[in-house]
């Protein structure tokens, strides 16, 4: 179910309803250091692989590696993923247009008019 980006996350980890924020256990601060210690790994991730951005892994297929797991599980054994592993010779990027409609989302239609003042006058919003 994917549903969160609509403001209807059904945990209530990626909304600002107050009702469906109330069936989140959690404390917003855990989820904000279990996004740092993401953002670290991944950091030290990209290091290892001497490359700075997220970005930079477009295209890059030397870097991927059939899994050994692969090989001893019976239901993925016999998938051929040769073609993913192989270079490709277009563009990495942008070929076909996207439109998400994020105008109709609750970024824009609620929260940007309440903190639209706060973002012209450069003040803090709390």
């Amino acid at each position: 179910m994917r549903v969160c980006h609509k403001d209807t996350c059904p945990v209530g980890v990626a909304t600002q309803n107050k009702d469906l924020r109330s069936l989140y256990r959690g404390k917003a601060h855990h989820v904000v250091n279990f996004m740092h210690f993401i953002a670290q790994e991944l950091r030290e991730i990209l290091a290892s692989l001497g490359l700075k951005r997220v970005e930079d892994l477009v295209g890059r297929t030397d870097l991927l590696q059939r899994s050994s797991t692969l090989k001893a599980n019976s239901k993925v054994a016999s998938i051929d993923v040769e073609k993913l592993l192989c270079p490709f010779d277009g563009p990495n990027t942008k070929e076909i247009q996207q439109n998400h409609n994020l105008e109709h989302g609750f970024d824009l239609t609620n929260l940007y008019e309440v903190t639209k003042p706060y973002i012209a006058e450069g003040r803090r919003y709390t």
